[in-house]
């Protein structure tokens, strides 16, 4: 395993680790299923709908996915996507959708390389 690639797509190993307390295994089994999370797909689809309170939800949801499994590049972009949609600034959340598709893609990577692990 290469940390330099997990911290290049946005996850931080060494703070998931201790928020796991130590258990890199239970912290790999929780982060590997990271890809079947609904949330990324429902948001998008809210976007697209310019559904805001779907959106809000999604959006707070996938930020805590991301913050409990130290995905910091996608948290706060989920972050501050969670923040345009509680000032219902659907202007704002669309132009920010590109960068949660970007860091949402990236932590993909990064999680997949745990599976080599």
């Amino acid at each position: 395993m290469s940390e330099d690639l997990l911290a290049a797509n946005g996850v931080d190993y060494d703070e998931a680790i201790e928020r796991f307390g130590g258990n890199k295994e239970l912290y790999k089994r929780i982060a590997v299923k990271f890809g079947d999370d609904p949330h990324f797909a429902a948001l998008n689809d809210a976007i697209d709908r310019n559904d805001v309170e779907g959106a809000y939800h999604h959006a707070h949801a996938l930020k805590g996915v991301a913050g409990n499994l130290s995905l910091g590049n996608l948290y706060r972009a989920a972050s501050d996507m969670t923040e345009a949609l509680r000032c219902g600034d659907m202007t704002t959340a669309h132009s920010l959708m590109g960068l949660v598709r970007e860091t949402h893609a990236s932590a993909l990577i990064g999680v997949e390389q745990l599976k080599r692990m």
